[in-house]
């Protein structure tokens, strides 16, 4: 029985720990941006932090500046909303800051645009939020 309250004890542990981290990866930071403002974090400086932002949510992606910075291939969303673009596989500038309402996506762009969200969720911190333009 001992053993057993041991182990017990020990999992609940490790279970409020793993809720513990995945609450902190889960937690958006204090930036907050306009759209307009987002256009300032494009990865054409090199002393600002490159932003993308997805379902109003904005992700710090500098650490991937040889994609997203100036010239390079994902730059394109460098300094944009880029929700819509990525639910609909888009790569057309006219794509980018398109409002995008979830709800009148087809199955396949909303799972398209759930996937994406994933993977910046598991690769990039998030750094803040979208807010309307004042």
């Amino acid at each position: 029985k001992q053993s057993f309250e041991k182990r017990s004890s020990k999992q609940s542990a490790m279970s409020a720990a793993s809720n513990a981290e995945a609450t902190a990866s889960d937690s958006v930071g204090s930036v907050r941006l306009t759209r307009k403002q987002l256009a300032e974090f494009d990865g054409s400086s090199a002393d600002k932090p490159i932003y993308v932002a997805i379902e109003g949510v904005i992700y710090d992606v500098s650490a991937a500046r040889e994609m997203y910075g100036a010239g390079k291939s994902y730059n394109l969303f460098a300094g944009h909303d880029a929700t819509y673009s990525f639910a609909k596989m888009s790569l057309n500038k006219e794509d980018l800051d398109k409002p995008c309402d979830k709800a009148e996506l087809s199955d396949e762009h909303r799972k398209c645009l759930d996937d994406w969200v994933k993977k910046y969720k598991g690769k990039y911190p998030m750094a803040g939020r979208l807010v309307d333009e004042e």
